[in-house]
């Protein structure tokens, strides 16, 4: 089964984004959102986030226990220091960087659920460290830095963020279609697929359509893409996105009641021998005694060892108890969706 790897980005700096600017973000504010504070926690709005599990979140390529003011500070000084050389009538001149300047980026290595689910923690744990070792490779082609990662096991299900920067502050320039191209179907697939994982390329590969062609027909191709899109359903993103949720919450849901019918049989067939029984006098018969059900002694969690993979079997409770709360949450969440749909 190929695994469908979501990679999204954003370019940071230090100014104030509207909501909604996908492509860029304030850098405290992300990197808060990712990277914990002096006190080991950080500000995570998502709601499968688990504040008491963020303990075991760890981070690959630089030392543990990495904060989010430590990245944000390191980013300011290279960006303070660096200069811009600017060719004037009196020769060239040098000046700082922009405020509004990009000087940091984001990454998010997130695997499809179901694809994670299926593994187990040692597993899981094994292909985000791959990812962030091809990742590498992949930075290092475009000439960009990773600063770190980090793996997060407090949410849903585990991911990684990665955070990095461009030396010579040109991320607008660097970030372009090509460092796309390797994210979604060239060096990263290429570098997992060699590690064992079978990693499905995105469906459309933009570099290898358009590289032979004019402007006039690129663009031409763009404007035949933008219509398709649009035809393809007649709805927008979100409301389509909303429908395809509701059709398979239809299903776990026709699922469901299909099991509860299975087991609704055995009691109709054993209640009706009991109502013949009544017609005549049925023989006395002592209740039969109930033992206690035996009660398990309750597991205990251990202390999490400075040891990476110290932690996988509270890992593999929670995740058994986070399935049954989704699977209550979808069930609980289907009339708001309907509500959401009507018109």
């Amino acid at each position: 089964m190929s695994i469908s790897v979501g990679i999204p980005t954003m370019m940071l700096d230090r100014a104030t984004h509207k909501p909604g600017d996908n492509k860029h973000g304030n850098m405290k504010a992300v990197l808060k959102e990712g990277l914990p504070d002096e006190n080991g926690m950080r500000k995570c709005h998502d709601e499968d986030y688990r504040p008491e599990d963020t303990k075991y979140n760890f981070c690959l390529g630089a030392v543990q226990n990495v904060t989010a003011d430590a990245i944000c500070n390191y980013w300011e000084m290279l960006a303070d220091d660096y200069r811009v050389k600017v060719n004037t009538k009196n020769g060239v001149k040098e000046r700082k960087l922009r405020e509004d300047a990009d000087i940091g980026m984001a990454l998010i290595v997130k695997p499809e659920m179901s694809a994670m689910q299926a593994m187990t923690p040692d597993r899981q744990i094994e292909f985000l460290e791959d990812s962030y070792e091809a990742m590498n490779k992949v930075f290092y082609k475009h000439g960009l830095l990773i600063d770190v990662g980090v793996v997060h096991l407090d949410e849903g299900v585990p991911h990684m963020h990665i955070y990095g920067h461009d030396p010579d502050f040109k991320l607008s320039k660097k970030m372009n279609l090509k460092f796309y191209n390797d994210l979604n179907h060239g060096l990263y697939v290429k570098e997992m697929r060699a590690k064992g994982w079978d990693i499905a390329p995105k469906k459309s590969n933009f570099v290898e359509d358009t590289k032979n062609m004019s402007e006039a027909e690129l663009k031409e191709y763009k404007e035949l893409k933008k219509k398709e899109r649009k035809e393809r359903h007649g709805k927008s993103s979100k409301q389509y996105k909303m429908e395809q949720e509701l059709k398979k919450l239809d299903e776990a849901i026709k699922s469901k009641q299909a099991e509860l019918a299975g087991l609704n049989e055995p009691i109709r067939t054993v209640s009706a021998p009991h109502k013949e029984v009544s017609k005549k006098e049925a023989p006395k018969q002592e209740a039969p005694k109930q033992e206690a059900p035996k009660q398990e002694a309750p597991k205990q969690v251990g202390v999490p060892t400075v040891k990476r993979r110290s932690y996988h079997e509270q890992m593999e409770e929670q995740r058994i108890k986070d399935d049954k709360r989704w699977e209550e949450e979808e069930m609980a969440s289907m009339d708001d969706i309907i509500k959401a749909l009507t018109p």
